[in-house]
Formats: C-alpha cells, sequence, structure tokens
C-alpha cells in the first residue's frame, strides 16, 4: 500500500481525495477499526471487500474530522464513484518481480 497513486472517489456527493500516503498511525487504526492486518486490507480493498472500503472512507473522513468514528461511515452503495482500486494499488510480487 505504500505505493499507491492519488486518486479521488466520491461518496454520497462527498468528493474524498487520497493522496497516497498512510501514516503508521492510520494503519494502526485501519486495522484496529476492521480487524484486518494492513496488508489484508489492502488486498482486500483489491478484491472488493465492503469492509476495507468503509476503512478507506473512514480513514480519508477523518483525516479533516478527527472525532468520527468507524461506525459512524453508512453510505449507498450506489453512490461510490471511484477509480477501479486494481489500477492504482499495485500488486505484491510473489517472487523476484513475479505478480501475485
Amino acid at each position: 500500500m505504500s505505493d499507491v497513486s492519488p486518486f479521488d472517489l466520491v461518496i454520497d456527493g462527498e468528493a474524498l481525495h487520497f493522496n497516497g500516503k498512510i501514516k503508521a498511525s492510520e494503519a494502526m487504526a485501519i486495522e484496529a477499526a476492521t480487524g484486518m492486518t494492513f496488508e489484508q486490507w489492502g488486498n482486500s480493498l483489491q478484491a472488493g471487500s465492503i469492509t476495507a472500503m468503509v476503512g478507506l472512507i473512514w480513514l480519508l473522513k477523518r483525516r479533516t474530522n478527527p472525532s468520527i468514528k468507524y461506525s459512524d461511515i453508512d453510505f449507498d452503495l450506489d453512490s461510490i464513484e471511484m477509480p477501479d482500486v486494481a489500477e492504482v494499488v499495485p500488486e505484491v510480487p510473489t517472487v523476484a518481480g513475479e505478480p501475485a
């Protein structure tokens, strides 16, 4: 997840920008909120997990509203406008340069 390209997404008409960077404290918060390791969370985003998606949205919203809770995130699934996560989250190689 450290080499993610910046992207924008829109949820229920609210534009959110992801700059491609995540701090260690944010990664630990994601792990605590989702119950996934950071690596599992990144893989789950690529696989289309709604739990992982809520984690991403929570992360982006708490950057401007630190008091927002993970449980506060609720939205119409049809309202999500974002690039294909597989296009912005690079594959993790399993053997010297081979895709996973």
